[in-house]
């Protein structure tokens, strides 16, 4: 059978509570394709689903066993890792996609967030810093640098990476909206087009109606 639509089976039956149907459809992608990384999810999440971890990981590390340069399966893993609290597990697994596939961004990006939670903001920093150089407009990698300045009270080169995020995505409404809160005190009238901006694209978030709120309060 085709895989891409019996991976649409598995992820519709598990969407449906049919955990032992969507593991079944999932395990038959993977004998055709080892390192789908959603199959592999699929049948992991079908054992989470059923309070079994244990075979969850089990399944994992047969997976990532059979296949261990693969850089999705071990980026996978490490996912779940972090998600049961086991923090060098998943750094290791990380790590290891990145050796797998230099050119795969998901592990840096991962592990600058790790560094960040675990209070190495310039390795997370250098991290980030090096998948910006190489794609300036990755509006994740720029988002995740923003947060580390915002944590350390860099309010200037927090606002700078904003700017560079609008300049790769104009529509980018945390972008916009933090932005507007910084300017609000020397620029409003930037301040508030901006917010302006950000309230017609989200009009129900309350960070922007906040935002908006403080930038009128500075006019």
């Amino acid at each position: 059978r085709v895989p891409e639509l019996v991976l649409q089976d598995a992820l519709l039956k598990a969407a449906k509570g049919d955990s032992v149907g969507a593991r079944a459809s999932a395990e038959e992608v993977l004998k055709q394709n080892p390192e789908d990384a959603m199959a592999a999810k699929v049948i992991a999440d079908s054992y989470f689903a059923q309070k079994q971890p244990d075979r969850a990981f089990e399944r994992l590390l047969q997976m990532v066993a059979a296949r261990p340069n693969s850089a999705p399966l071990q980026f996978l893993i490490g996912e779940y890792y972090l998600r049961e609290g086991n923090r060098a597990a998943a750094r290791k697994a990380w790590e290891s996609a990145k050796t797998a596939n230099p050119k795969y961004v998901q592990p840096d990006l991962a592990l600058a967030e790790l560094d960040r939670v675990e209070k190495q903001p310039e390795r997370a920093r250098q991290r980030l810093g090096a998948i910006i150089e190489a794609d300036h407009n990755n509006v994740t990698a720029l988002m995740k640098l923003a947060e580390i300045e915002e944590e350390a009270g860099h309010a200037p080169e927090a606002m700078a990476i904003y700017r560079a995020m609008l300049s790769a995505d104009g529509s980018n409404v945390t972008a916009m909206n933090n932005l507007a809160y910084h300017l609000a005190q020397e620029n409003p009238d930037e301040a508030l087009k901006l917010a302006q901006q950000a309230a017609e694209a989200a009009p129900d978030s309350p960070d922007v109606q906040d935002t908006l709120g403080w930038v009128f309060y500075r006019k």
